[in-house]
């Protein structure tokens, strides 16, 4: 058994007790993030590679509840965003002491810019640095991001529905369901795959998505080019079909 295949079948239960720490424990934190958030006139959402993949579902959260928010990949908002007067930086990083991630914290410092860190080393430089932190609480996978990315997505879109008063026991209820439901399929799925003369080939890959799903897609994308060593394609659906759709043969 492969550390990565070990990484997939562990993440649902790492992600439930992600979930019950931050609604526990963690659950001030989570609050005091959460009015950070309320009380901002301009909230950024940050984080490189698959960090930044959690903040696009995290971004669509906001934007569907008509609270528009700022996604920036953390090396652009470091060399060409202003931080204005009244704003709040979500810092998302499992590590929480990616170059770019250190660097931003001096620029948020200098204008006063609160931060929250959503990150599984509260121990970090941006840990140590920021104003509130959301702790992950869930195991590092051994080399790609697999569960750090769910669970920033988890944590950050927790914090996303306790800013915009959605955080209830019924929406707490459905997420723990979808969880346990995922790991009772996990063996059905690989099952599925096992053996599919597509994976035999190493063929044009696209990903598709629209929604916060696209955040997934992005992320699909980014590990199969990590693990499987082969490019791949990310894009919205509609944006495919404009255009793109037309590399689309037999061998895609």
């Amino acid at each position: 058994m492969s550390e990565l295949y070990q990484n997939i079948m562990d993440e649902p239960s790492e992600l439930i007790k992600s979930l019950r720490y931050n609604t526990g424990e963690g659950r001030a934190a989570l609050s005091d993030a959460a009015e950070l958030v309320r009380n901002a006139d301009h909230v950024f959402i940050t984080g490189i590679g698959s960090s930044w993949h959690a903040g696009m579902a995290i971004e669509g959260l906001f934007n569907a509840s008509a609270r528009p928010v700022h996604l920036v990949d953390a090396s652009e908002l470091l060399h060409f965003v202003e931080f204005p007067e009244n704003a709040v930086v979500i810092m998302l990083s499992r590590s929480g002491k990616s170059v770019e991630i250190v660097e931003l914290l001096a620029r948020t410092q200098s204008k006063g810019t609160p931060v929250i860190a959503v990150t599984n080393t509260p121990d970090s430089p941006l840990g140590k640095s920021a104003d509130v932190v959301l702790f992950l609480n869930a195991a590092f996978d051994k080399n790609v991001s697999i569960t750090m990315y769910s669970a920033l997505t988890l944590v950050g879109g927790l914090l996303a529905a306790d800013s915009l008063g959605q955080l209830d026991d019924a929406l707490l209820e459905g997420i723990t369901e979808a969880l346990t439901e995922s790991e009772a399929q996990l063996q059905t799925w690989k099952e599925a795959l096992d053996g599919n003369a597509f994976f035999e080939q190493q063929v044009p890959v696209y990903f598709l998505a629209r929604g916060s799903s696209l955040a997934t897609c992005h992320e699909a994308r980014l590990l199969w080019e990590e693990a499987v060593k082969f490019p791949a394609s990310a894009m919205m659906t509609g944006c495919f079909r404009h255009g793109p759709q037309e590399i689309l043969n037999e061998n895609v």
